[in-house]
């Protein structure tokens, strides 16, 4: 019957309502014995009131918190949810609510234990003690979660443990080792182990991440491979002694493997950029362009040579093959040579005036748009003045490099703010707030 009630709300609202239907089923909701007629009567009434305001009905809320274990474990992640938008009077009421629930830390359903560390998490927000021991509770529950055999399941947890880590890494980072792969992991897993232990990485357990990380990059899948020397490119970014890491990505260019040399010169270049001073002892060994297949990483190698061509001897030479071909190469490439070929010219006129002049030649005649604009754009300035041609392109001759402090690809505060006020949702998988891929319409009824 509550079902029936629920078809025809979305036939038409207005017969429920003028029937007083509602009512009758937020009364059944607190009278009758049945756990899976209270489960549809939550269900019709969250998606007809909204969550906000049903949660502030307290009776209604503490009447399925006490028959929470006889229901459903989807009847009682839709309760959990209530709880979470409930906003308790004092603090003892809190402590009274997160004793009540304890117990559902403990289920075997992960989604009723990841709702139960939602509604933990939200009411101690304004508890900061409380709210640690709440991260160190769950910490344990989600070790315990990511340990088991459901690849899906362990993905769910994990994109939660990554909130949770990127939010408090301390509380996380004694247990790094949980985090560490498995030879039967599925590869989207291990993928995500590796972004977190990449967040947890820090001074007191950073050669041991990367020590592990460095085991990874013998898989046998190529992909996964390539995440791990990611990984470790990002750990040196994020962690101020760099040294051994560096010696480590080093390494990975004598691997002979080409997917771990792209992905090393990937890493290289967003290192130099972050460390210019690394240039000084950087070595490339006998790797060319030319050689390099895969674009990303030919494209990350043509910006090292110009940007480090003056210590480098061969960096002329090295491009110029690249220079002669230049139709054939990626946009990406040409976009690269453009740039190289020119802060090369700046710095070593002599060598690299053919390399400039074949460079630009071919992208005046490109038919990528960006290309021919950026092409057009260095013709006209070293046209007009070379001298101010070369503070544009290249910066100051007369200044140190600029250390670039931050990337783009590091997800803002406010996002991940936005990301866990949607808790236990598709959001945390995403890494995006609901909004940017639901319907605004559909999104602002739900939260209404």
């Amino acid at each position: 019957a509550v079902m029936g009630v629920r078809k025809i709300w979305h036939m038409n609202a207005d017969i429920v309502e003028a029937q007083g239907l509602l009512q009758h089923v937020q009364q059944l909701l607190g009278r009758d014995s049945d756990p899976q007629v209270a489960a549809n009567c939550l269900t019709l009434l969250l998606q007809v009131n909204g969550v906000k305001r049903l949660a502030g009905n307290k009776a209604l809320m503490y009447s399925l918190i006490n028959k929470i274990k006889e229901l459903s474990d989807w009847a009682q992640c839709q309760v959990l949810e209530l709880v979470a938008h409930y906003t308790p009077a004092s603090d003892a009421e809190v402590y009274d609510l997160l004793n009540a629930l304890e117990d559902r830390l403990g289920v075997n359903n992960s989604a009723v234990v990841l709702a139960t560390i939602k509604v933990f998490l939200y009411l101690t927000l304004s508890m900061t003690a409380t709210h640690q021991q709440v991260l160190e509770r769950a910490k344990e529950q989600l070790k315990s979660l990511i340990s088991r055999e459901d690849p899906a399941a362990v993905y769910a947890v994990l994109c939660h443990a990554r909130l949770l880590v990127a939010r408090a890494p301390m509380i996380f980072e004694g247990d790094y080792m949980a985090f560490y792969c498995r030879s039967h992991d599925s590869w989207y897993v291990k993928q995500l182990k590796m972004e977190i232990l990449t967040l947890l990485a820090s001074s007191s357990n950073v050669y041991d991440i990367v020590g592990e990380l460095t085991e990874y990059t013998r898989d046998i899948s190529p992909d996964t491979a390539r995440q791990a020397v990611k990984a470790v490119g990002r750990i040196a970014l994020s962690v101020a002694d760099v040294n051994g890491i560096v010696e480590r990505l080093l390494m990975f260019l004598e691997s002979g493997s080409d997917h771990i040399v792209a992905e090393t010169l990937v890493q290289l270049k967003d290192l130099l950029r972050r460390y210019p001073d690394l240039g000084e002892v950087f070595s490339m060994g006998d790797i060319r362009p030319s050689g390099v297949a895969d674009p990303e990483a030919r494209a990350a190698l043509v910006w090292i040579l110009g940007h480090f061509g003056q210590r480098i001897d061969t960096a002329p030479y090295l491009l110029q093959p690249l220079a002669e071909a230049f139709g054939g190469e990626p946009p990406q490439v040409k976009l690269a040579l453009l740039t190289a070929a020119s802060k090369l010219f700046f710095r070593r006129p002599g060598e690299s005036r053919k390399l400039l002049g074949a460079c630009i030649a071919g992208g005046l005649n490109d038919a990528d748009q960006d290309v021919h604009d950026r092409a057009l754009l260095y013709y006209r300035l070293l046209k007009q003045d070379v001298s101010a041609a070369q503070r544009v392109i290249a910066g100051d001759p007369n200044e140190p490099q600029q250390a670039m402090p931050f990337f783009t690809d590091e997800l803002p505060q406010e996002a991940q703010q936005a990301i866990f006020d949607e808790f236990n949702t598709l959001s945390v998988v995403y890494q995006q707030p609901a909004s940017s891929f639901v319907q605004s319409a559909q999104y602002h009824t739900h939260h209404a």
